[in-house]
């Protein structure tokens, strides 16, 4: 007679493998998961939104230093004005909806009947907003022949929509120099 312990009643029924997770497993892998992605997931989004703070921060800046080093390297006046459709100033559209840099030559502040247009920049993203204070006329900067603005100082703070993410300003002084910084937690 055959036990159950014998060889031959072995191989006949053999004992099912274990597979899978037992469901307390299941849920510590769960709250593990649940924890990781409630720290991650708001770190990801603002450095995600820093970056894009910093990516138009420096496409603004670069936009500035070339209109300056494009009036004197022509001698001419250069604007650097809003443009909502990259063709014309537009003194009704925002920073955000974009920017043209043109030459001036005859001083109309206009790209009609004038100078080459240097560059058209589209609008940005809908996260940030772009806005400019300090000169005479919010809508434009123009630079002479020598690199100077033609009006006062002014500061453009580009700042995330969200509010999670410290904004950054450019401040151009009267010599057309610029350098930029964190807006302070008031801005």
């Amino acid at each position: 007679m055959q036990t159950l312990d014998s060889p031959i009643a072995n191989t006949a029924f053999p004992k099912p493998a274990q597979a899978g997770f037992t469901l307390i497993e299941l849920m510590v892998v769960l709250a593990v998961a649940i924890i990781i992605g409630a720290i991650g997931v708001p770190s990801m989004y603002q450095l995600i939104a820093s970056n894009r703070l910093s990516t138009y921060t420096n496409e603004l800046v670069g936009g500035i230093n070339l209109a300056r080093s494009e009036a004197i390297k022509r001698g001419q006046r250069v604007v650097l004005c809003k443009s909502s459709d990259g063709v014309d100033c537009d003194a009704n559209a925002q920073w955000s909806d974009g920017w043209i840099i043109f030459e001036d030559r005859n001083g109309t502040r206009s790209t009609v009947n004038n100078g080459e247009v240097i560059r058209i920049h589209g609008p940005v993203s809908d996260a940030v907003t772009i806005t400019f204070t300090g000169f005479t006329n919010n809508d434009l900067i123009e630079f002479n022949a020598l690199g100077r603005p033609t009006t006062l100082n002014g500061t453009f703070s580009v700042q995330d929509n969200n509010g999670s993410v410290v904004g950054r300003n450019i401040i151009i002084s009267t010599s057309g120099r610029l350098r930029t910084e964190y807006a302070s937690d008031n801005s």
